[in-house]
C-alpha cells in the first residue's frame, strides 16, 4: 500500500496531483491542530482508508503553546499573520483580502508534537502505517513541522508535497528555499511546482484585472532512486509516486534499480500498472539523443554562438559517430517509430490507468524531441 499523510487536513482534499483508479489503495492521514475542524473534515476522494487526527504538529514537544485562528479560518496558524500590505484573493467572485481575512478572532492554546514522536507517544497511532508520502498545508508552520520528522525523512518518505511561500504572510515564516534546503541532506530533491496560488497586490475594478504575483505553491519533492539502497519496494513505491506525478524520469531510474531485486508487492492496482508499464517500456526503442560535448569541437565554438536560430546548429554538429555507433538504417527505424503521432505503448498504459494528462505531456516531448533529432540527422541517413 501506499500511505500519505497529510498535515493541515480542514479541506479534506487529497494533495497528489491525481489519484484516479489507484484510490482505493492509498491510506490517507489528515492531522489538524484545530480541534473544531476534525469533524468538519469530508471523507477524501479516494476511497481508500483515512484516519482524521487532532494533533498540532511543530519542531519539538511544547505545552500550551498559542494557535491563532483568523476570520478566514482556512489562514489559521501555529504562527501570528503578517498584518501588513495589500494582497488579495477573487474566490467565487468575492475578494478575500489577506489584512482582514488574516486577521486574529481567537488565540486558543495547543500542545504541540513533533510528527517524529507520535508513534512512540500517541495511542491513537498504534495500526496506521508510516508515510510514503508527506504532505503540508499548514499556512507558514511546514519548515517548523519537517524539522520534528527527520526520522521519518531519512527512513520513509519518498515525496513530499508542501505549501510553500515566495513572500511571508505569518511572522517567522520560512520560504520555498529555506524549505528545498533543508530537504536536500534527505536526498529529497525538489521536482516542480503546481496548484499555485497568485494575488493581487492592488484591488483593482473588475475587467482590470490581469497576471496576480506569485506568493505561493505546491512544490513537490521526490526522493532520490540511487540512495535508497537497492530496496526494491521502496523503489517501486518511488516509481508508483513518480508515475503518478509525471516523473517519468525518475520512475525509469527507479524502475531500473529495482529489477535486478525482485518484484515485491505494493498493492494490486499499483503493481498491475507497474508490470504493464515495465511491459511497455521494453517494447519500445531504447534510444538516446547525442549529448552536446560529443558532437562539437573548441575551433567550432565561434561558429556555434553565431547561429541564428536552433536549426543551424546542425551545420556546425559533427554527428558522424553517434549515426555510426547506432547504424543509420537502425536511427531511421527506431526515429520513424517515435515520432509517430499516435500513443506509444507507455502513453497508451498511462492514458489506460487514468494519467491522461502524464500521457499527453510525454507524447509532446516524445513527438517534439525526435522530430528535432530526425531533422538534423538527415544529411546522416539519407
Amino acid at each position: 500500500m501506499i500511505c500519505l499523510h497529510h498535515v493541515g487536513g480542514r479541506s479534506g482534499g487529497m494533495p497528489l496531483p491525481a489519484t484516479g483508479i489507484f484510490g482505493p489503495e492509498l491510506v490517507t492521514v489528515f492531522y489538524d491542530a484545530d480541534a473544531d475542524a476534525i469533524h468538519s473534515i469530508p471523507p477524501a476522494d479516494t476511497q481508500g482508508s483515512q484516519y482524521v487526527l487532532p494533533f498540532a504538529l511543530g519542531g519539538t514537544g511544547q505545552r500550551d503553546r498559542p494557535f491563532y485562528i483568523t476570520l478566514n479560518r482556512f489562514g489559521s496558524s501555529l504562527l501570528p499573520p503578517l498584518q501588513s500590505g495589500e494582497l488579495y484573493a477573487n474566490l467565487e467572485g468575492v475578494d478575500f483580502d489577506c489584512h482582514h481575512s488574516f486577521a486574529v478572532i481567537e488565540e486558543r492554546r495547543v500542545d504541540v508534537l513533533p510528527f517524529d514522536d507520535l508513534w512512540s507517544n500517541q495511542p491513537e497511532m498504534q495500526g496506521i502505517p508510516r508515510p510514503d508520502v508527506l504532505s503540508l498545508d499548514t499556512q507558514g508552520s511546514e519548515y517548523e513541522i519537517l524539522t520534528g520528522a527527520k526520522n521519518a525523512l531519512s527512513h520513509d518518505v519518498l515525496a513530499v508535497i508542501c505549501e510553500v511561500e515566495f513572500t511571508p504572510l505569518y511572522r517567522g515564516q520560512k520560504l520555498f528555499q529555506d524549505v528545498m534546503g533543508l530537504l536536500q541532506p534527505y536526498h529529497l530533491s525538489f521536482a516542480r511546482f503546481f496548484g499555485g496560488g497568485s494575488l493581487m497586490g492592488y484591488q483593482s475594478p473588475l475587467g482590470v484585472r490581469g497576471f496576480n504575483r506569485q506568493i505561493f505553491s505546491n512544490a513537490l519533492f521526490l526522493r532520490t532512486p540511487e540512495t535508497l539502497g537497492g530496496d526494491a519496494l521502496r523503489l517501486r513505491k518511488l516509481a508508483f509516486l513518480s508515475l503518478l506525478t509525471g516523473h517519468l524520469d525518475v520512475a525509469w531510474k527507479a524502475l531500473s534499480l529495482s529489477a535486478e531485486t525482485g518484484a515485491p508487492m505494493i498493492s494490486p492496482m499499483a503493481d498491475r500498472f507497474l508490470s504493464d508499464v515495465v511491459s511497455a517500456l521494453s517494447s519500445m526503442p531504447q534510444l538516446y539523443p547525442p549529448h552536446y560535448h560529443t558532437l562539437i569541437t573548441v575551433d567550432k565554438l565561434d561558429a556555434f554562438d553565431s547561429c541564428r536560430h536552433p536549426t543551424e546548429w546542425w551545420d556546425v554538429f559533427d554527428a558522424r559517430a553517434y549515426v555510426q555507433s547506432h547504424g543509420r538504417s537502425m536511427l531511421r527505424e527506431q526515429l520513424g517509430r517515435l515520432v509517430e503521432p499516435g500513443d506509444s505503448p507507455l502513453e497508451g498504459v498511462l492514458r489506460r490507468y487514468g494519467l491522461a494528462d502524464v500521457a499527453d505531456a510525454a507524447s509532446l516531448q516524445r513527438r517534439d524531441q525526435a522530430s528535432k533529432l530526425l531533422n538534423g540527422l538527415e544529411r546522416y541517413l539519407a
